[in-house]
């Protein structure tokens, strides 16, 4: 019965610590900074309707342990078939990172469609300071 108790308390006391919509503000911002890129292909007409554009998906949470911060902002964008598109994705990621380097955020690039086998094309990690 005490195992079971102990076990209860531990969980909650991690839990504490958890925030599921931390970072959703910081997710929003990146999320219009990669739409932004993309609407500019949509302009620039090398996808032909907004369905066929790259896909954005974003998970965003964290929370504090003690004196420890943990979690942040990871974007995935899917179906970009050019590097220099990635390339552009990083370079306004890490503009925008220098305004709100708080935020741990991931990005990832992909040429699959979600839901397919990732093949994933780029990558850029950015840590944060903390809050």
């Amino acid at each position: 019965m005490w195992r079971v108790a102990l076990l209860v308390v531990t969980s909650l006391v991690l839990l504490a610590g958890c925030n599921p919509g931390a970072y959703h503000k910081e997710a929003q911002i990146y999320i219009a900074e990669a739409q932004q890129v993309l609407s500019e292909l949509h302009e620039r007409r090398l996808c032909e309707t907004q369905m066929i554009c790259p896909m954005v998906k974003f998970r965003a949470g964290g929370g504090k342990l003690g004196p420890v911060n943990f979690g942040g902002v990871s974007i995935n964008v899917y179906d970009v078939r050019d590097s220099a598109i990635a390339n552009k994705l990083i370079s306004r990621f890490k503009q925008k990172h220098a305004e709100l380097p708080d935020v741990p955020v991931s990005l990832h690039v992909y040429a699959s469609k979600h839901g397919k086998p990732k093949e994933l094309i780029a990558q850029a990690e950015f840590r944060g300071t903390g809050r």
